[in-house]
């Protein structure tokens, strides 16, 4: 690790790190490589050579991933993209650059930050997890940020203000246990609710999801590429194929084919009696308890097709094999599940 190379402000206060792949140079912070020192000595009980380059490694990476996230910001905002928040995890959080970069557009962020985040209130600079301590108990509210494949994903949330009139933590704590505690910095270009916050927050599940879904199912991972055309390619094929998946599993009854009645070529399938082209065994049967104490029904439906599951029962006529009994009794047994699940929640909810 090379020092500084020439004498600027850059280079008095950051250090070169070569970077072998793209034949650039990454300055990172005198704090941030003193940080890397003092965690690799506490790490090892000694100066590392491999743990602190290993650090420096994952250093550099987060560095690359906060510029190119300020990069998509900026260039959609050039491109005239149509979209007012902005959510990421902590990486691009304790970036003030990206934070900046949104408040010039005029475009709102909720972005998750560390517990040693500093906050500044009227009361003066704060660390995240000081002011979540300060909040009174009559002030947390029970807010749900999305559905999951368990029910309703309810937290406790609180809001605390700043001295910006346009800044706000974010504070989420989960029913069953206070200390598990999480951080979001938010920025809004006018008056915002807890409502917005918290659903902004709630955004983060399904794009996560979605990526995971998208490496486990359709190989958007899987490839050995060098290329910019042959990587851009197997990612567009990756993304079609998890689109097709998608749509299948999320069909819902009575949706028109595309072959309606009276609009259909001669070429195209004649429409039959059923208005969606989704396997009516595909949906969800599942029931769901109104109320705390209800007794579960002697059938208990089942759950809707997942992704995953329709990527293997779309290819097993393929393989010459029928896992529809397996899929089944799972989706049976996930019904079930989630009814159990949804009635923990109703008991649980205040009166």
């Amino acid at each position: 690790m090379p020092g500084p190379t020439r004498t600027s402000e850059v280079s008095r206060l950051s250090v070169a790190v070569p970077v072998r792949e793209a034949d650039a140079t990454v300055w990172l912070p005198q704090t941030e490589v003193q940080r890397l020192i003092a965690a690799g000595w506490t790490a090892t009980g000694g100066p590392s050579e491999e743990f602190l380059s290993d650090l420096i490694e994952q250093a550099v990476r987060t560095a690359r991933t906060v510029v190119q996230g300020t990069e998509m910001v900026t260039g959609a905002v050039t491109r005239k993209v149509q979209f007012a928040w902005l959510a990421g995890d902590e990486v691009y959080g304790r970036s003030s650059k990206l934070r900046a970069a949104c408040e010039k557009a005029g475009k709102g962020y909720v972005l998750a930050v560390p517990v040693n985040f500093k906050v500044t209130t009227a009361a003066g600079r704060k660390d995240a997890r000081v002011l979540a301590g300060l909040v009174p108990a009559r002030c947390w509210e029970t807010r749900t940020c999305g559905r999951g494949c368990k029910g309703h994903r309810d937290y406790q949330w609180a809001m605390v203000a700043t001295s910006s009139p346009r800044h706000w933590l974010l504070i989420r704590r989960k029913l069953t246990d206070p200390a598990d505690l999480a951080f979001f910095y938010c920025h809004a270009p006018g008056p915002v609710s807890l409502s917005i916050l918290v659903k902004v927050a709630g955004k983060r599940w399904p794009v996560e999801e979605c990526f995971q879904q998208g490496k486990g199912q359709a190989g958007l991972d899987q490839h050995q590429l060098r290329l910019w055309h042959s990587f851009h390619r197997h990612t567009v094929l990756s993304m079609c194929a998890l689109a097709l998946l998608a749509v299948a599993t999320a069909r819902p009854p009575g949706t028109p084919v595309p072959w309606a009645a009276g609009q259909c070529p001669a070429t195209a399938p004649q429409p039959g009696p059923a208005t969606t082209d989704q396997p009516g065994h595909w949906r969800d049967t599942g029931k769901l308890p109104i109320h705390p104490g209800e007794q579960p029904p002697k059938d208990i439906g089942l759950i809707r097709v997942t992704v995953p599951e329709a990527r293997k029962l779309l290819a097993a006529p393929g393989r010459g094999t029928s896992p529809s009994s397996w899929s089944t009794w799972r989706r049976r047994h996930q019904a079930r599940a989630r009814w159990h699940h949804y009635q923990a929640q109703l008991q649980a909810a205040p009166a």
